[in-house]
């Protein structure tokens, strides 16, 4: 007589636990997806990163390979000598 109950009460403690995995495992999914999203989203941040390191670096670079070739050119040395005479007026 006792064995009914139990049987209906193991079913639905089983349905239960079920119901408990099931919601677990959607959730392990979500933050799952959620990390994969994050890290793809990182993953470019860095390359992006990147990229804008390197258009610094060659900016840089022509800037101040600019700079040095005005510092050599003859211009440079006659703007130099034209300061110095004003400056002793």
């Amino acid at each position: 007589m006792l064995t009914k109950p139990l049987n209906a009460s193991n079913k639905n403690a089983r349905k239960e636990a079920e119901l408990i995995i099931y919601e677990a495992e959607r959730e392990s999914d979500r933050i799952i997806a959620n990390a994969h999203d994050t890290v793809n989203h990182l993953a470019n941040e860095v390359e992006l990163l990147r990229h804008n390191g390197r258009n610094l670096q060659f900016e840089m670079q022509r800037m101040l390979t600019q700079q040095l070739d005005l510092i050599k050119s003859q211009t440079f040395e006659q703007e130099i000598a034209f300061c110095n005479t004003y400056d002793r007026r």
